[in-house]
This record gives structure tokens, sequence and C-alpha cells, in this order.
């Protein structure tokens, strides 16, 4: 397993490495540890609003996820998907719990019951509204209730929710031509996440996160928190896995090191770069060159 270097981490707080005049308000509780080198670089690609401002808002249940294109989309209220990039935004018919890009470009939707996507709608088809809403295409019917998606960068699709039959909570992967879906992994405790590198799945569940490889008849504990449980994974392109509780993000690790705090952050990994979306303020920031965290120790 790779492990962090245990030496040269620089400490800083939000103001000290982005500056307090950058016209933002910058989250009070973010603090940030990395090598004092400067290998790691830190940028906002969408800075961060007020904790005020987004109550006033009303969003609520965000889910953060990146396209092909490593553009930042947004969920929120079950209905709502906005480009935190451009501002492009529109609603879909139906609730969703969660969506997932696939690298083809594909958008797919977890609804209620079914996993769907927004067929093609034409110009002259379109509502006359300033956001306006996409009909929901179901393409086939969800395994578990509650359903949130993951993917492997690529075109595979997992689902996991609870499993009302195994009285527990599962994760299934989608047979190609969608022809159903293949359990494989249960669990006691809710999966919080999951993320895919190639042929290995991470499964987050509490305070633990399991590792499955393609092949594998049982999963193997690849690391305990030792306090907090687990609310997020990302992992792909060989970084990683990261994770994220409710009061940091880290690097799964001998050590467990957690360099970042941060309320209620939701993580994605895109090639060298780890993406974070701050769901109190709604703030995206990138941090690139994040394999200089992940060198072997000698």
């Amino acid at each position: 397993m790779k492990t962090v270097i245990m030496v040269t981490f620089l400490v800083i707080s939000a103001a000290t490495a982005f500056g307090a005049g950058g016209g933002f308000v910058l989250p009070a509780d973010l603090t940030i540890a990395l090598p004092r080198s400067g290998s790691v670089q830190a940028n906002w690609l969408s800075p961060p609003l007020a904790a005020d401002d987004v109550r006033v808002a009303g969003f609520s249940g965000q889910r953060f996820r990146l396209d092909r294109r490593a553009s930042a989309w947004m969920l929120h209220n079950k209905q709502n998907l906005i480009n935190l990039d451009s501002g492009v935004a529109f609603s879909v018919a139906r609730p969703v719990n969660d969506f997932v890009w696939l690298d083809d470009g594909a958008l797919f939707i977890a609804g209620e019951s079914s996993l769907g996507i927004i067929p093609p709608v034409k110009a002259d088809q379109a509502p006359p509204k300033k956001v306006p809403q996409v009909p929901f295409q179901p393409v086939v019917n969800l395994p578990a209730q509650g359903c949130q998606l993951a993917s492997d960068g690529k075109d595979a699709i997992f689902a996991y929710g609870y499993d009302p039959e195994l009285r527990g909570y599962a994760i299934f992967e989608l047979v190609k031509g969608f022809a159903g879906w293949r359990k494989l992994f249960v669990a006691n405790e809710k999966i919080a996440a999951v993320c895919a590198d190639g042929q290995t799945l991470h499964i987050a569940a509490g305070r633990t996160v399991y590792r499955l490889r393609q092949g594998d008849t049982k999963a193997a504990v690849a690391f305990v928190h030792p306090l907090d449980n687990i609310t997020g994974l990302a992992c792909g392109s060989g970084n990683g896995p990261f994770y994220a509780t409710a009061r940091g993000v880290g690097v799964m690790s001998d050590a467990g090191i957690e360099f970042i705090k941060s309320n209620w952050t939701q993580i994605e990994v895109r090639d060298d770069s780890l993406y974070l979306f701050m769901t109190e303020s709604l703030g995206v920031l990138r941090l690139n060159n994040i394999g200089k965290l992940l060198e072997k120790s000698k």
C-alpha cells in the first residue's frame, strides 16, 4: 500500500493559502497541510460563498460529480443539476438520488426506482423556463432502495443501497447491455461511498473501507478510521484512494494521514488532481500534482 511521506508538511489556513482579498468569503474551518516544497498546488475552481447565502438559497442534498472534461456538477434538492463552472442548469422531471458521467459523455441518473437517462430534446420542445425541466427516461430498474451510483471512470456503473431481501446494504454492478445487476458485496452498515480504480473497488461502510478486486470471492479490509465514519471515497489514475469524513479529508495509508480539515466535504479524483466540494459554501477547490502526496517511502 502506498504511504504518505511523513516529512516537510506545511500546515496552512485557507486565508494564508489563497489570500483574504480574493473577493469571496473563505471557509473559516478550512485548513490544509501540503508539502513545504510547493509540489502540490491548490486553486479555487468555484469560489466559496458565505454560509448565510447558501442557507438562504435553500440548497439541500448536494451531490458533487465531475463530467468527462473534469467540469464540476452539483445535484441539489433531488431535482436540480447545475454546472458550477458554466452556470448551466436544468431540473429533472422526477426525483433524483444521484447521477454519474461516463467517459463517452453519457449521463446516467438514479431515480427512486429506475436508472435512467435524459432523452434528446428538440429546441422547439424545450419548456420556456429560466431553468428548463428535462424528461427522465428509465433504462433499467434499480436493484435496491435509495440507490446511489459510482463508475470506474469508463463505462461501468455500480449502484448501492438498501436491499430488503438481504436486510442489509449491497453494491451491484450493471450487466452489459442493461441486462440486470450483479451483486458484488453486502454489508450490515450503510454503504456511504464507493470508488473504482481499474479492477479494484473500494467500499466504505461505517468506519471501514473494504477492498474488492475482480475475481475475489470475499472483500478485504483496506482501512479502518480510528474515530469517524467514512462519508466519501475518491480514487483513479493510480492516485488514492482518498477518503472523507464529516470533519476532514485524508489518504488511505498505513498512517491514515488527514491533511485537510473541512466540514462535510465531497471528493473526486481526476488524473493527478483531487477535487474538493465544500457543501457548506459550495466552493470547489482543486489540488494539483497529488501524486506527490502518495510517493512510496524509501
